[in-house]
């Protein structure tokens, strides 16, 4: 189960953590307030979808998501002009690059 979830530079955000509850998790806010942004990061990690960078903050050079699940791992994915990787660290702080 998916914990907690990190943008930098995604989209409209520079550094914005959300905490998700076990459960169902509700996203309300006016339009245009990044609610589908958060959805379309996790599928970005989990899918790699969507492709491109049209998903990187204007005026950044990289964007990561951090996907922290209830086991402790967490999954980062990092996406540059030169790298394109996904990290995997285990509670024990063992990393695997992918």
């Amino acid at each position: 189960m998916i914990k907690q979830v990190r943008l930098i530079n995604w989209q409209g955000y520079s550094d914005q953590t959300v905490d998700l509850s076990p459960g169902i998790n509700v996203f309300i806010g006016p339009i245009d307030a990044g609610k589908s942004s958060v959805l379309r990061a996790i599928r970005w990690v989990v899918e790699d979808e969507p492709r491109g960078d049209d998903y990187r903050r204007r005026g950044t050079k990289s964007t990561e998501v951090h996907i922290t699940l209830d086991s402790g791992q967490v999954i980062k994915r990092i996406r540059s002009s030169s790298v394109n990787r996904i990290h995997l660290t285990h509670p024990d702080g063992r990393e695997e690059v992918f």
